[in-house]
Parts: structure tokens; sequence; C-alpha cells
């Protein structure tokens, strides 16, 4: 049974929005605090998505990944659309919330801040080069 066949019919739309980027109306929330099935089934997705962030982290610390570019290519393209939905649920919560999800995954914890990290700093080169060209790729 798949995460989304344990949600009520009614409430299947709200799961896939809550696990994508965090929101959810009332109706949802008070569903989700009284229905056990519905707290595993998002313990599950959340779960699954802490994984993709945790196999990235492990591809990127992966010595043999520095000389194999079409693997990272292939990674990065998964795991950075994973990221992009991950980024708007971030957004959208508040520092207790983002806390208390990292909670549930202590032992990955280091790969994950590794893994941001360096997503960051890659990211804000990205920027810095688009923003600012040098001559050459001007």
């Amino acid at each position: 049974m798949t995460e989304l066949e344990q949600i009520r019919p009614e409430f299947r739309e709200s799961f896939q929005r809550f696990v994508d980027n965090g929101e959810a109306d009332e109706a949802f929330l008070e569903y989700m605090d009284a229905d056990e099935a519905c707290q595993q089934a998002i313990d599950v997705a959340l779960r699954k998505q802490a994984e993709e962030v945790r196999a990235f982290a492990e591809a990127l610390r992966a010595p043999e990944a520095a000389s194999e570019p079409e693997l990272h290519e292939g990674v990065f393209e998964e795991v950075l659309k994973e990221i992009g939905s991950v980024a708007v649920s971030v957004g959208a919560a508040n520092e207790t919330e983002i806390e208390h999800a990292f909670e549930h995954y202590p032992a990955e914890l280091p790969a994950i801040a590794n893994a941001l990290d360096r997503l960051g700093q890659a990211a804000k080169r990205v920027l810095q080069r688009r923003d600012h060209p040098t001559e050459a790729e001007a």
C-alpha cells in the first residue's frame, strides 16, 4: 500500500500538497492530527525525501563520483528537482518546524548539512557568474 492509499480520498490532494510544499488547510491539519495512518504516511513520505537528500550527499562525498561527471549529472538532475520542491516547503515553514523535522533524522544530519552547504556554495557561485559574467563568458 502506498502512502497515498493510506489517506482518505477526500484528503489525498491535501496530503500531496503538504508533502510537496508544506502547505495545509485547517481541515487537513485536523485530519492529520487525528489519523494515525495519515501520520505514518507523512512520516514515510518525508523519510523518502530525506533519503533522497542523504543519497545525494553520499554521491557528493563518493571519490569515484568526482571522476564520473555523467553520474553526477544524473544524480544532480533528479535531486535538484526534489530540492526545488523541498525549498518551497522550507520557505513555507518556520524555524521550529524545520528543526523539528531534522530531529527525526539525527544520523543523517551531518551528511544533509554537508550536502546543503555544498549546494548553497555552488548555487552562490552560479548566481555570481550569472550576475557578473567575466569577459570570456559575456
